[in-house]
């Protein structure tokens, strides 16, 4: 039997800009996450022993559910080592609690590092594009995305107040 964990994400965004933040993260899940504002996705646990798998409803409810790889309410779900749920639901205080089986703590701490990151990243972006900056991508280096801002010389006056 999987133990259940429960931590905090330490991110205020809206469930869009999360689901968003993990689609991008991990684009072969995007199909499989499931919303609901209202906080009434009910998660599962894989329960006995390898050979003797049943599922259980777990009593928590979330707003945004990543499926396990076992979860029976979804015939194809995510290919994931975990075969059990994870769910995040919105705090109080507009922080996300995140819910996961104890033996994946590492790799849910590390989504929710790398979770906080990109929605820091699509925030930057944002800020660029209504600056009227021109945003370009280049390639992934060494693992770290490279964000070049390009500002025409009237924009640049502009920003640095020289016009």
């Amino acid at each position: 039997m999987s133990a259940w964990v429960n931590g905090k994400l330490d991110l205020k965004c809206s469930l869009d800009i999360l689901k968003r933040a993990l689609s991008n993260l991990m684009p072969q899940w995007a199909d499989h996450i499931r919303t609901d504002p209202s906080g009434k996705l009910k998660m599962y646990r894989y329960h006995g022993a390898k050979g003797e798998a049943t599922w259980e409803r777990k009593d928590v409810t979330v707003n945004l559910l990543l499926p396990g790889s076992g979860n029976p309410n979804f015939p194809t779900p995510p290919d994931r080592s975990s075969d059990n749920d994870w769910g995040f639901a919105i705090g109080p205080d507009g922080k996300w609690n995140v819910y996961i089986a104890d033996h994946h703590k590492n790799e849910a701490l590390q989504l929710a590092n790398q979770a906080r990151a990109e929605v820091s990243r699509m925030k930057m972006l944002a800020m660029a594009k209504l600056k009227g900056y021109n945003v370009t991508k280049n390639e992934k280096t060494k693992g770290k995305t490279v964000i070049e801002m390009v500002v025409d010389e009237e924009q640049a006056k502009k920003f640095m107040e020289l016009a």
